[in-house]
């Protein structure tokens, strides 16, 4: 319930994100078919504190990606965090929807619309600059064809006295 509400209340919210910090990189007849963003539920961040940080997909309609255990057949979407000094915890998954692939013989189960893979980082209180996250992402985008899709995102986190929460993400309804 708490993955869903998070996905929900973001699902209008994903325009506050630098360039870095964007993909599409899987195209289709020429269209883009997958998006991914890198969100955080805050603005600032103090040191010794925790915040969340995940990767947003939006996928066109009849387009999937596969959950962390993909069924059948698929491979599960990885998302590798990279940064100096700070703790990640275990990357989050939402419930998945189950798809029925090659006229119902094979059954996966992923992600179709909107979902968020996120993961909880914990900042020592010896970090004193800003803090820059670059996250690999690897998934495999399905529709009547499989395309793999990679996106290489990346944004920085101001760090200051007091935390301050992102105005257009709601992360902070997570249970922590």
């Amino acid at each position: 319930f708490v993955l869903a509400a998070f996905v929900s209340s973001t699902a209008g919210a994903w325009v506050d994100v630098p360039d870095s910090a964007q993909n599409s990189d899987v195209k289709h007849r020429g269209q883009e078919r997958i998006e991914t963003r890198l969100i955080t539920d805050v603005r600032q961040v103090a040191t010794g504190e925790s915040f969340r940080i995940g990767v947003a997909f939006s996928m066109d309609p009849d387009w999937h990606i596969y959950w962390e255990n993909p069924g059948d057949s698929g491979v599960p979407t990885d998302i590798t965090w990279e940064a100096e000094n700070l703790q990640f915890g275990p990357l989050r998954w939402s419930a998945p929807t189950s798809f029925e692939e090659s006229d119902g013989n094979i059954t996966v189960f992923g992600y179709e619309g909107r979902t968020v893979l996120f993961s909880k980082v914990s900042v020592p209180k010896d970090v004193s600059n800003d803090i820059s996250i670059r996250a690999k992402v690897d998934y495999l985008a399905c529709s009547d064809v499989c395309m793999p899709g990679q996106s290489r995102l990346e944004r920085t986190i101001p760090v200051g006295e007091t935390t301050k929460q992102a105005k257009t993400t709601s992360l902070k309804a997570m249970d922590r």
